[in-house]
Parts: C-alpha cells; sequence; structure tokens
C-alpha cells in the first residue's frame, strides 16, 4: 500500500520510492528495446495510476517541501534522492497521460497540505530546489507545466 510514504521514517519512504520507480520502469532497468520499453513503463503507469499512485506522490512531495530548511540543505544525500525519485515518478506519469484531460483536472485538485495542487507544489519545488545546489532543480522544472 502506498500509505507507506505518509507514514514511514526516510528510508522506508526511499525504499518505497525507489520499487515505484523500478516500476514506473516497466519493472525493467531501463536496458529494454526501446519499443518494448515504452510498452512496459506505459503498462506500469496505468497499473500505477489505478492505484492512486500520483495523488500519494504529491503528498509526498507536499510531506518533503514542509520539512525544516536545515533538513533540505543535509548533504547525506536522502533528501536529495527522494526528491529525485518523486520528481522522476511523477514526470513518467505526465508523459503518458499529460494528455488525459481528466488526469491533468486531477492534478489541479488539491492534494496537498493546504490543499495545494501539484503545480503549486512544483513551484514551490523550483524555489527549494533554488535555494541550494543539493537539490534536483534540473527534475523539477521540466515536470511544471
Amino acid at each position: 500500500r502506498l500509505e507507506v510514504l505518509e507514514f514511514s521514517n526516510q528510508f522506508i519512504r526511499v525504499d518505497t520510492l525507489l520499487c515505484l520507480m523500478h516500476i514506473s520502469l516497466g519493472c525493467s532497468l531501463g536496458d529494454l528495446p526501446a519499443p518494448r520499453l515504452a510498452g512496459a513503463m506505459r503498462r506500469s503507469a496505468a497499473a500505477l495510476a489505478r492505484h492512486d499512485a500520483v495523488p500519494m506522490l504529491v503528498r509526498s512531495l507536499d510531506l518533503l517541501l514542509g520539512q525544516d530548511a536545515s533538513r533540505l540543505q543535509a548533504e547525506d544525500g536522502m533528501v536529495e534522492s527522494e526528491f529525485r525519485l518523486i520528481f522522476n515518478c511523477l514526470y513518467i506519469q505526465v508523459l503518458f497521460f499529460g494528455h488525459d484531460d481528466a488526469f491533468v483536472r486531477g492534478l489541479e485538485i488539491g492534494q496537498g497540505r493546504l490543499g495545494a495542487p501539484l503545480v503549486s507544489l512544483l513551484f514551490e519545488g523550483v524555489k527549494a530546489c533554488a535555494d541550494t545546489d543539493l537539490l534536483p532543480i534540473k527534475k523539477t522544472c521540466p515536470v511544471a507545466p
């Protein structure tokens, strides 16, 4: 169950996000021929969408952005990894479903703290990433519409 992303420590969250990333890559290492990889990724993205992965990823991003600013500056790499994994998983969902009006409307619905939609959180992510060289701003900008 994806709720583990909300109610667990950082190590379990990162492990869960690594699993979601593996699933997002079509349960492969990304080493399949392009047509097979794209098909596997599309099927996996659909499976994750059926299990409400996007709202959970949005809440995870929201949780991460709500952390103390000093934690975002930590140099242990855990926060950076968590940001990257969330952004990569969201990017794959947007890549395969960005043309779907219902999906896009779902992104506009507030799913984060105080009803923040994904777009607001992405802009907040850009701001947080711009304040440090440790966080993946290049991952944030392509996802923001």
